[in-house]
C-alpha cells in the first residue's frame, strides 16, 4: 500500500507527467482487452485443449467490468434521466478532454488534475 501511496504522491507532484501515465495505462488496458479477446477465441474454438492459465485474464477483465459498471451505476443514480450510452460517451469525451487539459501545461489546477469532472454530467 505504501508503494501505491508513494506513486500517487509522485504523480500528483509532477502534474506534467500525469497525461503520460494515463496514456500508458490506457495502452495497457487496450492490450489486456485484446489478449482477453484472443483467449476467448481460443476457448470457443479449441474447446478444452487450452494449455495456459486464464485466471489472470479473468481477474483483469473482472476489474475492468466492475469499474465500468460502478461508474455507470454512480452516474445513473445521480441522474436517472440519462441512458447508458450517454454515460459511456461522457466517459470517452472526458478522457479526451482530460488528456488535452493536462497536455496544455499551463495553469493546471491540482484538484482538477486529481479529480477530473465528467463532461455532460
Amino acid at each position: 500500500m505504501s508503494r501505491e501511496i508513494a506513486l500517487a504522491r509522485e504523480t500528483l507532484t509532477k502534474i506534467s507527467q500525469i497525461a503520460d501515465h494515463i496514456e500508458i495505462l490506457n495502452e495497457v488496458i487496450e492490450h489486456d482487452l485484446t489478449r482477453i479477446y484472443r483467449v476467448r477465441n481460443k476457448l470457443v474454438h479449441s474447446g478444452n485443449n487450452i494449455l495456459f492459465n486464464v485466471d489472470i485474464f479473468t481477474i483483469r477483465l473482472n476489474k475492468y467490468v466492475n469499474s465500468l459498471i460502478g461508474t455507470i451505476i454512480h452516474y445513473l443514480k445521480r441522474q436517472p434521466e440519462l441512458n447508458i450510452s450517454e454515460v459511456l460517451n461522457s466517459i470517452h469525451e472526458t478522457y479526451d478532454w482530460y488528456i488535452s487539459y493536462l497536455k496544455k501545461g499551463e495553469n493546471i489546477d491540482i484538484k482538477t488534475a486529481a479529480f477530473p469532472p465528467y463532461l455532460y454530467m
